[in-house]
């Protein structure tokens, strides 16, 4: 779906799932090209909440994109809160900006994203995480990335580039080979947690590799928020 207005769920016990190769955009590497596995963009409906996807899966080769907010299964989330639930992302992907595993970005809404989890390789410029490169806002629970992360700019992290807003993070993990990093700000689970977030009862088991500043093994910088019965 490249936009999704309503729920995408499945039929019994049967699940949704995405095959996918997506090659190269006419864009530049600053371009919002909100290109996702299974959805580009998470998009409002006409009522009080968001579209929503769950027991869906996507195995993709997203290796050769060029644009920012990619994810493996989302590329973008907006307007209103929107859910993603027990969905799995698999595969290589590749963007600049705002590049996750599983998502690229959220917008500043409520979302809920819960029981998901991530696996492959992501490589990306600035903001780039194995499960998401920003999460904004909403409640994230239950969530898990093996993906080894690569970045060439700031804010590299093994779960989140950042998680920056009024977002509540708990029970997730991030379990890659590795946390590869160039620029400024690297973290094994997020680089950046600042502005309202928290962080509880997760994890982070990987290495972090590079030259970069503010490197740590949990979260590589820590602004205004909350930080708590972490691993």
């Amino acid at each position: 779906a490249g936009v999704n207005y309503g729920t995408i769920t499945k039929n019994g016990d049967v699940r949704n799932k995405a095959y996918v190769h997506i090659t190269g955009t006419n864009s530049t590497g600053n371009t919002n090209i909100n290109i996702g596995g299974f959805v580009g963009y998470l998009e409002a409906g006409s009522g009080p909440i968001g579209g929503v996807v769950e027991y869906a899966d996507a195995d993709v080769d997203m290796s050769s994109l060029v644009g920012q907010q990619v994810g493996g299964f989302v590329g973008f989330m907006a307007n209103r809160p929107a859910t993603v639930d027990h969905c799995t992302s698999t595969g290589n992907i590749k963007g600049n900006n705002y590049t996750g595993g599983f998502i690229g970005n959220t917008g500043a809404y409520n979302h809920t994203v819960t029981n998901n989890s991530s696996s492959g390789t992501v490589s990306g410029a600035a903001t780039v995480g194995g499960f998401v490169g920003q999460a904004s806002k909403g409640t994230w629970t239950n969530n898990t990335t093996t993906c080894s992360v690569s970045g060439s700019g700031a804010n590299i992290g093994g779960f989140a580039g950042q998680i920056n807003g009024d977002v509540t993070v708990s029970k997730c993990s991030s379990q890659g080979t590795s946390v590869s990093a160039s620029g400024n700000v690297c973290g094994g689970f997020a680089a950046i947690a600042a502005n309202g977030a928290k962080i509880s009862d997760s994890f982070s088991v990987t290495n972090l590799l590079g030259g970069t500043r503010k490197r740590g093994g949990m979260i590589g910088h820590v602004g205004a928020g909350e930080v708590s019965r972490n691993l």
